[in-house]
């Protein structure tokens, strides 16, 4: 009698975000033929994709944009050396649509954004798209003590500190992105009583632009009209932190989103009826992100600003702060900057709060201090984190990317033994690695049996077998191919 057996078992596996950016979002999503077709409408949405584009492909982009009935494609090899230099190219702007086939043998540029590029090369891009002098101008100090207050509620949320809470709708989103889970419901109810996940962990170990991505990733996705969002992240990303914006060029869909990104930092606006709005830094380094060189330099400016004087006028939700509170507040003093030593010591400057819990994820803190916690790199630690779900990768991007700027004049960031010491521990816990697959065994004969593995073996689709007990083993991916010759040589 012939089986087909599909059996194998599920292993609980921790499935991590893709780490891509915007524009890689652009080229990956699902239907995205309506949404790009939307999105070129806007010179901004088309200048920003312009600006990600590498230099060969900026290229092709104004070669083309004078041409109305496109080219022959043979004409572009002759634009590169090496074709395959071409075939990148011409992929890429392909998977945005930012080039399309007239016919079989002729390319040109999508319409809308050959358009768009023809108004950016006329007119002028320098100046923020919902500018208004007349919206007056917003203390910067204010401004950035707003928006990191508004992130770092939404992270202390995260890691379970007793402060003030984010918005309810911050809170229900954490739990729909699996950020966060209440252990006493049952999965898709929402209840106030929440815990960091796994993949909160994995969240929280990441840099603060991939983080604010996340979760706007998440919200365009769910969005009926991704197009707008786009639109509006695109616009911000050509504003300067603090530019007056004027409400009324929003279109309604956006001026609705408006009100969702004050809960997360992006802008700032007064409640009620109001005519201008103010993007945050948090809100105008989502597209190109900020260097660290950057956030170094505003940091500074803030500790600075605190020193001197703190005065908050009505445009904040934060009242009056007295100059050596505000010093020591967390949500004013964001900057982590880590020293690793080779005895396995780590040294880190900071003042917040959230930083060190962020820290005694995978470090053995030995002591803290107002603006410096001092630990050790421990076997127990570090295992005790990847129980957590957390990857040595992940704790070594964490150390190398927060590293002091004294260790950036070293050749590596982290000492190699201290990397290496990492990996070996989690190899420790993954020397057995599940592969999902497929067993057949109770082959009619013996003949049978050696059929199928002689086939396996000529097409490498074996990953095990045994001949006494008459059984092999195929990965799911070839479970297909596998199935279709035993139906078609065993009947």
């Amino acid at each position: 009698m012939d089986h087909d057996y599909s059996h194998y078992e599920e292993e609980e596996i921790l499935v991590q975000e893709p780490d891509y950016d915007l524009f890689t979002y652009l080229e990956k999503q699902e239907n995205k033929k309506d949404v790009l077709d939307k999105l070129y409408r806007s010179r901004w949405g088309c200048l920003s994709i312009l600006r990600s584009l590498p230099a060969l492909a900026k290229q092709y982009v104004f070669r083309l944009v004078g041409l109305e009935d496109g080219i022959p494609e043979e004409n572009m090899h002759g634009w590169v050396h090496k074709l395959s230099a071409h075939v990148k190219v011409v992929k890429k702007l392909q998977a945005l649509r930012i080039i399309v086939a007239k016919d079989k043998k002729r390319i040109m540029l999508h319409v809308h954004f050959r358009n768009c590029m023809r108004q950016i090369l006329a007119q002028d891009t320098s100046t923020c798209p919902w500018y208004n002098k007349k919206g007056g101008i917003v203390d910067q100090q204010q401004l950035e003590a707003f928006a990191q207050g508004r992130w770092d509620q939404l992270l202390y949320y995260i890691v379970g500190s007793k402060r003030k809470p984010p918005h309810q709708d911050i809170k229900n989103l954490l739990k729909k992105m699996s950020l966060m889970a209440n252990p006493y419901h049952r999965e898709g109810e929402l209840g106030d009583y929440a815990e960091i996940t796994n993949k909160g962990y994995d969240f929280m170990l990441r840099d603060q632009h991939a983080q604010i991505w996340m979760f706007l990733r998440h919200y365009t996705q769910n969005s009926e009209k991704p197009e707008e969002i786009l639109e509006m992240i695109f616009c911000m990303s050509y504003c300067n932190p603090g530019d007056p914006c004027e409400y009324r060029q929003l279109s309604e869909g956006q001026q609705a989103i408006l009100y969702d990104f004050k809960k997360f930092g992006l802008v700032y606006f007064e409640g009620g009826n109001f005519e201008f709005f103010y993007p945050t830094s948090l809100g105008t380094s989502i597209v190109f992100g900020q260097s660290k060189e950057q956030r170094m330099l505003k940091e500074a400016s803030l500790d600075s600003a605190q020193l001197s004087t703190f005065n908050l006028d009505s445009k904040t939700e934060r009242g009056n702060e007295d100059p050596e509170k505000a010093l020591n507040n967390s949500e004013n003093n964001s900057g982590l900057f880590v020293i690793v030593e080779t005895n396995f010591k780590c040294y880190v400057y900071t003042y917040s709060d959230l930083h060190k819990a962020m820290l005694s994820l995978f470090l053995e803190i030995e002591c803290v201090l107002p603006n410096m916690v001092i630990g050790s790199i421990t076997r127990d630690s570090v295992r005790n984190s990847f129980a957590k779900g957390i990857t040595s990768a992940q704790i070594i991007h964490f150390m190398e990317h927060n590293a002091h700027p004294l260790c950036r004049k070293r050749h590596k960031l982290v000492p190699d033994n201290i990397t290496d010491q990492i990996i070996l521990w989690e190899r420790e816990r993954n020397r057995v690695k599940p592969r999902r697959g497929n067993l057949y065994e109770d082959f009619k004969s013996e003949e049978h049996f050696k059929m199928a593995l002689q086939y396996a073996k000529k097409h490498h689709m074996l990953h095990w077998s045994s001949v006494e007990n008459q059984q092999l083993f195929v990965l799911a991916k070839d479970h297909s191919a596998m199935k279709e010759f035993l139906k078609n040589r065993m009947h």
